[in-house]
């Protein structure tokens, strides 16, 4: 099992000391925040691994900006269409986010939660659950 795990992307948060000085410069670092994640997907893609598993805090809170949203069901898309598995932890920024709200999150797409805490990608378990305030996420090998 090859993983490949992100955490505190924050996608779409405003550099707050930049954005008061330089709104142009708070632009340009959000761009570079979006270019690496896509060069991550990218590589996710590219390279041999299972899933790609966002382990929490993907936005700054639970309302993102539809800029941010609409890039990152894209990235997910893009992933899928690969056939590569991307697993969703809510960090404590985002515990309260919905990511089902615009649709459907696709057949590889796995959002990890109180009901459904754990997922099974080529015979590994992954665990994660946010509770709001601490997330937290393992993975072992399934029992055969």
């Amino acid at each position: 099992m090859r993983l490949l795990v992100l955490a505190d992307i924050h996608l779409g948060t405003p550099i707050r000391s930049a954005e008061m000085c330089n709104l142009e410069l708070d632009d340009r670092l959000k761009q570079l925040n979006r270019d690496a994640f896509i060069r991550i997907v990218n590589l996710a893609i590219l390279e041999i691994v299972d899933a790609l598993v966002l382990a929490g805090d993907i936005f700054d809170d639970d309302q993102p900006d539809l800029k941010s949203r609409t890039f990152l069901t894209l990235q997910r898309a893009q992933a899928a269409d690969a056939d590569k598995a991307t697993v969703l932890i809510r960090g404590e920024h985002d515990a309260h986010l919905d990511h089902r709200a615009h649709g459907d999150l696709g057949p590889v797409i796995h959002l990890l939660h109180e009901d459904e805490p754990s997922v099974e990608i080529a015979g590994v378990w992954l665990h994660g659950l946010s509770s709001g305030k601490a997330i937290g996420w393992s993975y072992n090998r399934a029992t055969r």
